[in-house]
C-alpha cells in the first residue's frame, strides 16, 4: 500500500545485494528505519511480507521512510560476509540520503534473530570503513516496534534484543 522501489546497494559473486524502500504516504519527517531483514541467517522477500511489514507499516504511518535490507542467506555467506553486506547497505543508504529525502544522521536500524544480531553487530563492531569516512550510525530499538513480534526460533540475540527494547546509539563511529 505505500510507494516501494528496489534498490540494489551492491553485488557479490554476480548476485544482487537488494533493498526495497518505502515511503511514507504524506509527508516525510526525513528520517529512516532500516529494517535488517534475516531469521536464522536466511533473508526473503517473504520473510518480509510475513513478518516485518506490520512494523514497518507503522513508522510509515509516522512519516519515516523505510528500507528493508535483504542480504545473501547462509550457507552460501559467512556471518561475517553477510555483516559486511549489511555495513554496505548503510553506506549506501548515507551516501544517497538526500535523493531518498533523508538525513543521514537520523537512521535507525532494527531487525528480530538473526536480523536484530545483526542490528547490533552495525553498533557494536566498529571498523575504519572507507578512508575518509566521518557519518555516525543511530540504533533505534523501539518497544513498540515488537507489539506485534512473533516468537519462533529467535537466536538469543535477537530475544535479548527485544526484551531490552532500548535504545543505542553509537556517535562518531567510521563505517
Amino acid at each position: 500500500n505505500y510507494p516501494q522501489e528496489e534498490i540494489i546497494y551492491g553485488r557479490k559473486d554476480g548476485t544482487a545485494l537488494t533493498m526495497i524502500r518505502m515511503n511514507p504516504k504524506g509527508k516525510a519527517n526525513g528520517k529512516a528505519v532500516i529494517f535488517v531483514i534475516a531469521g536464522s541467517w536466511r533473508s526473503s522477500y517473504r520473510a518480509y511480507e510475513s513478518y516485518y511489514a506490520p512494523q514497518a507499516y507503522m513508522y510509515l504511518a509516522k512519516g519515516y521512510t523505510v528500507f528493508a535490507v535483504y542480504h545473501i542467506s547462509q550457507p552460501e555467506a559467512t556471518i561475517m560476509e553477510i555483516t559486511e553486506d549489511v555495513n554496505r547497505a548503510v553506506r549506501y543508504i548515507r551516501h544517497n540520503a538526500r535523493q531518498y529525502g533523508v538525513d543521514p544522521n537520523q537512521l535507525g536500524v532494527t531487525g528480530g534473530s538473526a536480523g536484530g544480531h545483526l542490528s547490533l553487530m552495525l553498533a557494536t563492531r566498529g571498523g575504519p570503513g572507507p578512508a575518509g569516512a566521518t557519518e555516525t550510525l543511530g540504533i533505534l530499538l523501539y518497544r513498540e516496534a515488537f507489539s506485534s513480534f512473533r516468537f519462533g526460533t529467535a537466536a538469543a540475540l535477537g530475544v535479548l534484543m527485544i526484551a531490552t527494547a532500548a535504545i543505542v546509539v553509537v556517535l562518531g563511529s567510521r563505517w
